[in-house]
């Protein structure tokens, strides 16, 4: 499993790679050397992927783990304050949501146990770290952000 994931990564890097190749000098030039490093060297140089010139970008195939980079990328270098103010709103909006979710299954249950009268075991919501919280919603949102 952990290979597979590595491989993805590896992969997804490559894309990465070659999608900033087809982007203008100025805007790969805000993108710290280190990370284009680190692209380059943890890419897998024998996966062959083009983007296709007929088909517009936010509908291009490619690995979610693509997406996920590409959506970190514009946040971090190419989205002006404005546009992560949006996108800190959005996130924390969602967490709320989230949030607000967790509780509404206990409701449901509290609600059946009354109307039922019999002992419901209640099982325990396994509840994802908030960075993985994090890393979801801002990828939701820039998923929505591209796709406009």
């Amino acid at each position: 499993m952990k290979n597979i994931i590595i491989n993805n990564y590896s992969k997804a890097y490559k894309e990465v790679y070659e999608i900033l190749k087809c982007i203008s000098e100025e805007e790969r030039k805000k993108i710290s050397p280190e990370l284009i490093h680190t692209i380059e060297k943890n890419m897998d140089k024998n996966y062959e992927y083009h983007l296709k010139e007929d088909i517009e970008f936010g509908k291009q195939q490619m690995l979610e783990e693509t997406r996920n980079i590409l959506a970190l990328i514009y946040i971090d270098y190419w989205a002006d304050i404005k546009e992560k103010d949006a996108i800190m709103r959005k996130y924390n909006h969602d967490l709320q949501k989230l949030e607000d979710n967790k509780y509404t299954y206990v409701n449901i249950i509290q609600k059946h146990e009354k109307i039922s009268n019999e002992k419901i075991t209640l099982v325990e919501k396994i509840e994802e770290k908030w960075y993985q919280k994090l890393y979801k919603n801002i990828k939701e949102s820039i998923k929505r952000i591209l796709n406009l």
